[in-house]
């Protein structure tokens, strides 16, 4: 069976020994990448649920108010780097900033995190604003702690999306891409299966008394994490200088030749702003639905999250080691579907039942799961569900929304990076090329920040209105599925209109 799956995986990526040179640092790199994206990710969702008082609710206001500035001033700092300095050494300066802080928040943030929470400006706050607001100051009396998070939530599109792709995008032919890019993402998950492990483990280690470093496992937990992260850090520069000074790219053109070459063709090209992409994008009920697409998969995943991470604090709420446990645990379930998907089943889902059914493939499992999820949140406290649960399974109903939740959080994530993603980018391919790239930067760079910050600003607007999570979750789950719906909806229009474009 082994060596059956083996030859499908050769037949369905033909590679030759030059493209096994270029694909095997390549795809190393990416993994360390994201690995250090997969290990950190539940450390920083423990750190602001658990860690502050206002617990899930304080995440639709990080992500509004945080991320989203957060990203604005790391483009910018980009773009001013990359104007100065060559692509490695930017790379080199964009790793330093976050192994240095990831440096200071190990042994000086941490460590005092008591006396560095701010006290007089959120008791200030606390008598100024509404009870719903109770999140926006927690992200602010416990700074550090939503440092932490935002530096890891930064980590993924600057590190892995501009900095490892812009490289491998140099470094790589259209041909090569095309059987390479889809073997690198499979890297990608591959190393949450791996970072979930090590999560996992050290969440479950007992206390050494001869450590240096923490006075409890807690404490020891966040150093080994942490510690991991720093050190990955250190080989995710030794490897890139290694391919920067590699005879395998000696065949390469030079970063500052292909930066030169870039910016000649780009002049060479017909400009266009930002304002006539939009005009171009609202004309077109094609790309409307693409949009559409793309929208609510961010606003939906971001509504469902948030509540399923208020179920985990619920369960979790003497233990951050369990909770921080429970989502290494998911991270190793999303690398394994994600896995799956992107090897065995994505390529063969689109070819033989077609685009609409790929397509449909991440809102139908969404759907199925939150009506097995939704209930289980609102009926928590009904006791007659819940013997019928512990009947069933022999479980209590929130150990029960729990799993379902996370299920549905890894099969949607995996979804994404497989089946999801392929589909979309599917749908840019009959555009013309100054089409593909007005839709490019609407879709991609408005849209979907637009549905991470909508799904943020709803929760926000509910919990100003009905003062807690738990009286905004019925109004929560009626927008949720009214926007998987049009989902669905903007799927069978766009396939006909697909369909068409093709022909």
């Amino acid at each position: 069976m082994l060596a059956g799956l083996i030859n499908k995986l050769k037949r369905s990526f033909p590679l030759k020994r030059s493209d096994l040179r270029l694909f095997v640092p390549l795809a190393l790199l990416f993994f360390l990448l994201a690995f250090v994206y997969n290990l950190l990710r539940p450390l920083k969702m423990t750190l602001v649920v658990v860690g502050s008082q206002a617990g899930a609710e304080v995440i639709p206001f990080l992500k509004l108010w945080g991320v989203l500035p957060t990203a604005f001033f790391f483009t910018f700092l980009f773009t001013q780097l990359a104007k100065r300095l060559s692509r490695e050494n930017t790379f080199y300066a964009f790793t330093a900033i976050f192994l240095a802080f990831f440096l200071c928040f190990l042994f000086f943030l941490f460590p005092y995190r008591q006396e560095l929470a701010l006290e007089r400006l959120p008791a200030l706050l606390s008598t100024l604003l509404p009870s719903g607001a109770a999140g926006f100051i927690s992200m602010i009396r416990y700074w550090h702690l939503s440092l932490f998070y935002l530096l890891t939530e930064i980590w993924s599109p600057i590190m892995m999306s501009v900095l490892f792709w812009g490289f491998a995008n140099e470094v790589s032919t259209v041909s090569q891409a095309a059987k390479l890019y889809a073997l690198i993402n499979v890297a990608g998950n591959l190393s949450a299966v791996v970072a979930g492990k090590i999560g996992l483990v050290c969440s479950e280690m007992n206390q050494f008394p001869a450590y240096c470093f923490g006075a409890d496992e807690w404490e020891q937990m966040i150093f080994l994490i942490v510690g991991i992260g720093i050190l990955t850090c250190l080989a995710i520069m030794a490897i890139f200088r290694f391919l920067c000074h590699s005879a395998v790219f000696a065949e390469k053109p030079s970063f500052e030749n292909s930066l030169a070459s870039g910016r000649e063709a780009k002049s060479k090209r017909p400009s266009f702003t930002l304002r006539e992409s939009f005009r171009e994008v609202s004309k077109s009920r094609y790309l409307l639905c693409i949009c559409t697409i793309v929208v609510s998969y961010n606003l939906v995943f971001n509504l469902t999250d948030v509540l399923w991470t208020d179920q985990l604090k619920l369960h979790f709420t003497d233990s951050s080691r369990a909770f921080n446990a429970y989502l290494s645990k998911v991270t190793m379930v999303k690398g394994f579907m994600a896995t799956i998907l992107g090897l065995f089943m994505t390529h063969l889902m689109i070819k033989r039942m077609g685009w609409r059914f790929a397509a449909l493939f991440t809102p139908v499992c969404i759907l199925a799961t939150s009506l097995i999820f939704f209930p289980l949140v609102i009926f928590q406290q009904d006791s007659f569900l819940g013997d019928v649960v512990y009947d069933l399974w022999g479980t209590s109903l929130l150990s029960f929304s729990v799993l379902i939740g996370g299920l549905q959080n890894s099969l949607t994530r995996a979804a994404k990076y497989s089946v999801y993603d392929t589909t979309k980018e599917m749908t840019f391919i009959p555009l013309s090329v100054p089409m593909q790239r007005k839709a490019k930067a609407v879709i991609d760079g408005i849209a979907s920040r637009l549905g991470k910050s909508g799904g943020s600003l709803i929760y926000q607007i509910l919990l100003l209105t009905c003062t807690s999570l738990a009286t905004a979750t019925p109004y929560v789950i009626v927008v949720t599925l009214i926007i998987t719906v049009l989902w669905v909806y903007a799927v069978m229009v766009l396939d006909r209109e697909l369909k068409i474009k093709t022909q």
